[in-house]
């Protein structure tokens, strides 16, 4: 293969990262390795990197990072790499801050019952005042409807 030209492996289910060999190959002119299921870093030489200046040689293939790519390698662990994306850094936002407000409600909640059932006096009839008409008006709203 070391007088290879030409190799255009697209649309062939192909997955995995791209083999570090190809890079080693200098006669290589064309290449196409779009629409396949491959991931990972694209590999970087000095004539592999004069194969597809545009990127359209990996077209397809969603998981591959790199350059030419916009998209960014993260390690995830050795040998291995994956790409960035930022809906990742959102869903974690999400998660966060969801588990920060569970936290919040239910350590106020425990603290605002305990309170009430320690003290026992006008806030207490008032709070189960409150939180019975609140039951019996979603009740009515739900048999209404």
């Amino acid at each position: 293969m070391a007088g290879l030209e030409s190799l255009d492996l697209s649309f062939n289910r192909l997955s995995g990262n791209i083999p570090l060999s190809l890079t080693s190959i200098d006669p290589l002119s064309t290449l196409d390795l779009s629409y396949n299921n491959l991931s990972g870093m694209i590999p970087r030489g000095a004539h592999f990197d004069l194969v597809s200046l545009d990127g359209s040689a990996y077209v397809g293939n969603t998981l591959l990072c790199g350059h030419p790519t916009n998209k960014i390698c993260e390690q995830v662990n050795p040998g291995f790499t994956q790409p960035n994306s930022e809906g990742k850094a959102n869903v974690k936002l999400v998660f966060y801050a969801a588990f920060l407000i569970g936290i919040g409600t239910g350590f106020w909640g425990f603290v605002l019952g305990l309170v009430l059932l320690l003290s026992k006096q006008i806030w207490w009839l008032g709070y189960w005042r409150f939180v019975d008409t609140v039951a019996l008006t979603i009740t009515a709203y739900v048999l209404k409807n």
